[in-house]
């Protein structure tokens, strides 16, 4: 039988031995290295409240997303063309007035540039809509697609993200009923090295979590 003071399954003598091992105190963290470089990458223009800002750097350029406007600028923040709305960045997939929450990321692996963001909040018409560049340079053509998140047209779409491994692109989104009631995660997988030949239209598997 057990002895009384000991625990189940502990080797004899381990507890004095580990007692006798020195206290290992780690190292204090070094302090962050200083800024390179310091400026406002976009200024609010106040037009959408919250701003919801976002941006993605690259070798040469940085593109910054907001819920109002969108900006490439070289990596010591001078714009490189006119700023657009977003609602403009998204005009040819037909987000033209209600486009929001938008996130940029640079894909150093294939030198492209994603951008994600929803359309259409509380609406019938709610969709996701994604875009990659057809080649390193953000200032130059993206590729638009979107899809919609509800067929059945009782569900809109908010707080997207977007990541990337070597095989694929995931979009997560949240899905809400009209009132604002949450109902389930969605997940978009896309095979990446088709993504990035910019084909018309790209398939993708849709994965849905009700999150308990």
């Amino acid at each position: 039988g057990e002895r009384a003071g000991e625990v189940p399954g502990a080797v004899p003598g381990e507890g004095a031995r580990e007692a006798l091992l020195p206290e290992v105190v780690p190292a204090p963290l070094v302090p962050s290295p200083p800024l390179a470089n310091n400026f406002q990458a976009l200024p609010d223009n106040l037009a959408v409240i919250p701003p919801d800002t976002f941006g993605a750097a690259g070798p040469n350029h940085l593109l910054v997303t907001l819920n109002s406007q969108v900006r490439v600028s070289d990596r010591a923040g001078a714009p490189l063309v006119a700023d657009r709305t977003l609602n403009g960045f998204w005009g040819a997939v037909g987000g033209g007035s209600g486009t929001f929450d938008p996130r940029s990321v640079y894909d150093p692996y294939a030198n492209r540039w994603l951008v994600v963001s929803c359309d259409d909040a509380r609406a019938a018409s709610s969709s996701i809509l994604l875009a990659v560049s057809q080649t390193g340079d953000p200032t130059g053509a993206f590729s638009a697609y979107s899809a919609d998140v509800d067929p059945g047209d009782t569900l809109w779409a908010d707080y997207p993200n977007v990541g990337f491994n070597s095989k694929w692109v995931v979009i997560q989104f949240n899905l809400f009923t009209f009132a604002g009631g949450f109902v389930r995660s969605e997940i978009y997988v896309i095979d990446r090295a088709l993504l990035y030949t910019t084909p018309a239209s790209v398939p993708f598997t849709r994965f849905s979590d009700a999150m308990g």
